[in-house]
Parts: structure tokens; sequence; C-alpha cells
């Protein structure tokens, strides 16, 4: 479950084994990871000996107050506004599911708000998760 980067992508370690040392050299690390944004899955095979990078990944919940093509307008919990905010283009079942849901809200004017999570690494930002909250 911790984070490190492999090939510049910020990675969640699926499965981690080590080779013990032989006789051409120091153990090595097979690392099996998910890219955090895209799904993808990399494998990192090195020394392990080496140092590895892992990236500063921060997650923050919004509550959106409008969706308008693939650009989300949010509010932070202290109220303020935040931009540049847009659907997910990595998992077009989550864009689907969040733009379904604020127009079915919109439609039934049901008292309930949605809550995405917006996780961010490496200078990207993607919205990785979607609740609905009751008002």
């Amino acid at each position: 479950g911790h984070i490190m980067c492999i090939d510049n992508r910020p990675c969640k370690i699926i499965e981690m084994s080590t080779a013990k040392t032989g006789k051409h050299g120091s153990a090595k690390a097979s690392i099996r990871a998910q890219d955090i944004f895209t799904s993808k899955m990399k494998e990192f095979i090195g020394p392990t000996g080496h140092n590895a990078d892992t990236p500063f990944v921060v997650n923050k919940e919004y509550t959106i107050i409008n969706v308008d093509g693939d650009d989300v307008a949010c509010i932070d919990a202290e109220g303020n506004e935040v931009q540049g905010v847009v659907l997910p283009v990595h998992d077009k079942e989550l864009a689907s599911k969040i733009t379904k849901k604020w127009d079915e809200l919109q439609e039934s004017g049901e008292e309930k708000e949605i809550v995405i999570m917006v996780t961010s690494a490496m200078g990207e930002s993607h919205i990785t998760t979607m609740k609905e909250r009751n008002l």
C-alpha cells in the first residue's frame, strides 16, 4: 500500500518480493505497482540497496456546486471555491457517474450533495472517488 515513483509516475505498491544475493551481485527487488491516476500496472526490478523516490500525495474532499461539460465547480471545507477541477479522463465510469448523479440531483431537488476526493501528486490532480451526503 505504500506509494513510490516508477517511470516518474506515482504508483501504489501491490506486490513486492526479493531474491537473495547470487554470485553476480546484490539482492534484487521485484515490485509490482499500480499508477494511482491511470490504474496502469508498472513493474520495477532492481538492487535492494538503491533508494526509491516517494511522491508527496495529498487527498482533499470537495463539494460539487456545478458540473458544466468537463469542468467541475467545487468548494472546500472552508467554503472557498476551488478552480481547475475536471472530470476524470482515465476513469470514464467515474466521470459518467458524477455527471449522472449531478443531473439527477438537479432534477429531483433532493437535499443531498456530491462530495469528491481529489488526489494530487507530482503536479497532477485527479478526482479519484465520489460519494453522496445528506444535507
